[in-house]
């Protein structure tokens, strides 16, 4: 019984090709010759981890025999991908597979946060009535290249957040669109100085209390500690600058200056900043905290960020 669709695993005597809408059906796999260091003869394929239908079907007849998997010597294997029109000749190859991909997995569990995980096997393999390849988010793999593209989007332009803060509101005050944050970039030394440079809007963190506090965070990611040998007293904390007055407007504003170094608060919803920065954010998560300024955050940092706001 498959554990996620609760249906029965359909036998290699199957002929639907989509009884088991993961992977079609069972096959009946070849076994072959007992080779050396081998207690016994080992089956020639592996069970399918999922498959999809061919845009364009493939006549194995015509095709390489290396390329199709519905040659005429495979058809006592009753392949989910194959139909056999013609008993006696090659099939039509309708379906494609994918194998198991444990390894990949296992990789993309250790990078965490930084993995995305998305199947070899597209959900539709043909756009949607009234769509194009380009203009479906389901045809192909639009939704793997989408997720990696909202991940980077997230990274480089700022986070959406959860929560909304309590910035300055008053558009005649000179604070107009301020937060109450502190906000933390933590770089490793490598045994280095620790230099917060001001010309590029970073400043010493003097508090103790955010020095622990951003350090044990730190800890808790795993990034220093434990059994990561690294000392978290080798990361260097600079303070990042809010930003004021015409560089906060041209941030908000949603300018691209390398030379203004800092952040901004944009939320839609107080009227702060231009909506289209936060266009592609949730519906309820339209804020975030921007960045501008070459080089910001530093290649390789992780930011902290500790802000007075609402309660979830």
């Amino acid at each position: 019984m498959n554990p996620l669709l609760g249906i029965p695993i359909a036998p290699p005597t199957s002929l639907n090709p989509e009884e088991d809408p993961i992977n079609g059906h069972e096959q009946n796999v070849s076994v072959g010759q007992t080779g050396p260091g081998q207690t016994g003869p080992i089956p020639n394929d592996l069970q399918y981890a999922c498959t999809f239908e061919l845009p364009v079907p493939r006549d194995c007849g015509a095709a390489a025999a290396n390329s199709c998997d519905c040659n005429l010597a495979d058809q006592a294997n009753n392949r989910p991908l194959c139909d056999y029109p013609n008993p006696g000749t090659d099939g039509i190859q309708r379906y494609a597979k994918a194998y198991p991909g444990l390894r990949h997995l296992e990789v993309l569990r250790g990078v965490e946060d930084n993995g995305i995980v998305a199947s070899i096997c597209p959900k539709n393999t043909a756009p949607a009535a009234g769509l194009t390849p380009d203009t479906d988010p389901s045809y192909g793999y639009n939704p793997a290249v989408a997720s990696i593209l909202t991940e980077i989007g997230r990274r480089i332009g700022g986070q959406c957040l959860p929560r909304e803060l309590t910035p300055e509101t008053d558009p005649d005050s000179d604070r107009f669109g301020l937060v109450p944050c502190t906000v933390v970039e933590a770089v490793q030394s490598n045994g280095g100085a620790c230099t917060c440079d001001a010309t590029k809007g970073r400043t010493p963190v003097e508090s103790s209390d955010v020095r622990r506090a951003v350090r044990d965070e730190l800890a808790a990611h795993k990034d220093c500690g434990g059994e990561t040998n690294v000392d978290c007293d080798s990361f260097c904390l600079c303070g990042v600058e809010q930003l004021e007055g015409a560089e906060l407007a041209a941030c908000q504003a949603g300018s691209k200056d390398p030379n203004i170094y800092g952040y901004c608060y944009v939320d839609a919803n107080q009227g702060i900043g231009d909506p289209a920065l936060v266009q592609n954010c949730p519906a309820t998560q339209k804020r975030l905290l921007r960045w501008v300024g070459d080089g910001l955050p530093a290649n390789g940092s992780t930011m902290m960020m500790a802000c007075f706001g609402s309660s979830l």
